[in-house]
């Protein structure tokens, strides 16, 4: 396939050169003048070739999670991402009643959970979750970068299993 980015240079430093001046001696030369060139432009083609990966991927759930495979869980496969599940809020006084906090005493075995402001419904309710196993090693940072350049306004929170 016919490409702007596919140059032999190679061959176009033979074609430069004029018929009657192809030495042995001058080709080396010019190939050690142009070998440079040529990291450069398979350094760019690795380049170009990752950024358009990454340009491909979008903000669909199975993209992502295929992104974040690839990146951290090559071999595996196991990052996956679910829906948050978001809990109805518990209600236990307004400010208004005076009432004291008290969840539940010490003596009760069983007790109300309160939840996490991005567990709740409401204003702070997480979008999704990725999950990523214990074994895996990753950067925090660097997922959360990875997903903002694809998804912006989205809440989430990143869960190890």
């Amino acid at each position: 396939m016919f490409s702007v980015y596919n140059i032999v240079l190679n061959r176009l430093a033979e074609w430069l050169i004029p018929t009657r001046l192809r030495t042995s001696v001058l080709l080396a030369i010019v190939k050690a003048c142009y070998t440079p060139f040529i990291n450069l432009h398979n350094d760019f083609l690795l380049y170009r070739k990752a950024k358009k990966y990454e340009l491909a991927m979008n903000y669909q759930v199975c993209y992502l999670e295929s992104f974040l495979n690839d990146r951290f869980d090559f071999t595996q496969r196991r990052i996956y991402i679910e829906d948050a599940k978001n809990h109805p809020a518990k209600y236990i006084h307004q400010l208004a009643e005076l009432k004291p906090l008290v969840i539940f005493a010490r003596s009760e075995s069983n007790h109300e959970a309160i939840y996490t402001r991005g567990e709740n419904l409401g204003d702070y309710a997480n979008d999704f979750v990725i999950f990523i196993p214990v074994s895996v090693v990753f950067d925090e940072k660097e997922i959360r970068a990875m997903i903002a350049t694809k998804l912006s306004g989205k809440r989430y929170k990143i869960e190890t299993f």
